[in-house]
């Protein structure tokens, strides 16, 4: 037979806790609450609590539901006991916290589901956790909101369902990242069906010379396989190495559907090293960092992305690069970056960074490239479209165009299949410039060809293009051929 008890005093909450109710009512605000742990199948709900250190403590098959739990800012609101072996299912519904909600696997966990049904972290400041995950030379701060299976054996599998999770306001973001979901490296498994989040605000506060910490505002790291990622909500980062979106995991479908900003050093939009299937961007994508960069396709795997718009600001950045096989790339509208070459003083070892709009790194390809407007840079020194790897197939309903003294349009190692019928405007530098020469009538492979400087539009082919036969771009796989990436589908 099911128990209840309304409570509005500590001591009636603390009686309710010990003789273990099955639901907990609270009625108004309670202050100077110690903190609780609730027994297996109890529910928490209605009102406000408010803890002078560590909140509510989750064990086995708990609900909190419609209710406020207030920590310090630097403490943990919402937590899980790692005492119990199988957590059943926990369950939050509309949940509001001031710090912040952790679960983690590891003690003696081996397994549970973790359902989320509207959660909002409204302040946290999380840089104090000294357990962080890593991976690539870099470590990461915890999140507002943390989910991570930290056990060292592939065998213990944990699973969720997460929805409408916020974090951070425009007044207070949260002091490290917004929301974190992510397993251990060829061990424990986080199995995630859904994940969506709604409105995002976060800012790590990374000093600026740290090269090895990072931050930002929904990160996916490795040992995360979900189904469908959904940014339904603003994602906005503000911080040195801050990026909006980082995935390390296995994701079969990713959807930011809400405008983003970076506004830190270093905070790119958003940087894949895992695995996607199709990243779907529906607002725009904007940074103003130095070296933030719009689209970073880093490493990993990604069969196709679609932008609405990408725009960087800041010097160094590039608005899409691309360091690995992607089958498609689209942008509805435009692509462009207003930054230049990054300040030389800070790369005394090794040539400080350029921007670019479109960046293709050695041995990378895109097979099929479609931009529905304007290509553009306005930085000196730069090249609009730099491409040291392979565009298969290309399509630009507007122009490439670079405004900036000494900028060319195009600088590229093989010829571009359809940039013959893209209109190039280089307004202080060449069109085209083929980087190192493919025709196989000369034998000088290190002369390059170079329209003259200043002209504008025509073919966008180059000089010399009609009396030589350029070599067709080495790619290897058809859409059909390259097929969608493998992913194990999450729990």
């Amino acid at each position: 037979m099911s128990t209840s008890k309304t409570v509005a005093t500590v001591a009636a909450l603390l009686d309710a806790v010990e003789r273990r109710f099955d639901v907990i009512e609270v009625l108004g605000t309670i202050c100077g609450v110690p903190r609780i742990t609730l027994a297996p199948g109890v529910m928490l709900t209605g009102g406000t609590l408010c803890f002078g250190g560590k909140g509510v403590r989750l064990t086995c098959d708990n609900v909190l539901d419609d209710i406020a739990v207030v920590s310090p800012v630097d403490e943990v609101a919402v937590y899980n006991d790692l005492e119990i072996e199988d957590f059943g299912t926990l369950w939050l519904r509309q949940v509001r916290t001031i710090g912040q909600v952790a679960f983690t696997v590891g003690g003696r966990v081996r397994g549970g589901h973790l359902r989320i049904e509207g959660l909002r972290v409204e302040e946290a400041d999380v840089r104090g956790r000294s357990d962080r995950p890593s991976g690539y030379g870099v470590e990461t701060i915890q999140g507002g909101f943390t989910l991570w299976n930290r056990s060292a054996d592939p065998e213990v599998v944990v699973t969720a369902d997460l929805l409408d999770i916020g974090a951070g306001t425009v007044e207070h973001p949260i002091r490290g990242c917004g929301v974190l979901v992510c397993g251990a490296p060829g061990a424990g498994t986080l199995g995630v069906k859904r994940l969506r989040t709604n409105e995002i605000h976060a800012d790590g506060h990374i000093p600026p010379t740290t090269t090895d910490l990072i931050g930002g505002g929904l990160l996916v790291l490795s040992g995360a396989q979900i189904g469908h990622v959904v940014a339904a909500g603003p994602v906005t980062t503000y911080g040195h190495n801050d990026l909006a979106f980082d995935n390390w995991g296995e994701v079969a479908q990713w959807t930011v559907q809400g405008p983003v900003r970076s506004k830190g050093t270093g905070g790119s939009g958003f940087r894949n090293r895992g695995a996607i299937t199709r990243l779907e961007f529906l607002g725009s994508l904007e940074t103003f960092g130095h070296r933030a960069n719009g689209f970073d396709l880093e490493c990993g795997s990604m069969g196709e992305a679609t932008f609405t718009t990408i725009v960087t600001h800041g010097d160094g950045s590039i608005g899409a690069r691309i360091g690995c096989r992607l089958r498609r790339l689209e942008i509805i509208e435009t692509l462009c970056t207003h930054g230049g070459e990054a300040f030389a003083g800070h790369y005394s070892d090794q040539p400080p960074p350029t921007a670019s709009a479109l960046r293709i790194e050695p041995g990378s390809v895109i097979e099929a490239l479609f931009v529905g407007g304007e290509i553009h840079t306005s930085g000196d020194g730069l090249a609009t479209v730099h491409v040291d790897g392979l565009i298969g197939a290309l399509a630009v309903g507007g122009e490439i165009r670079a405004t900036g003294h000494g900028s060319d349009a195009v600088r590229s190692e093989e010829h571009i299949p359809g940039l013959e019928d893209v209109t190039l405007i280089a307004q202080h530098g060449s069109r085209f410039v083929l980087q190192r020469e493919t025709w196989a009538d000369t034998g000088d492979s290190d002369r390059a060809m170079v329209n003259p400087a200043g002209t504008h539009g025509g073919d966008g082919l180059g000089g010399g293009r009609r009396t030589l036969a350029p070599r067709p771009p080495a790619v290897t796989a058809t859409d059909a051929e390259a097929g969608e990436p493998t992913l194990r589908q999450p729990v």
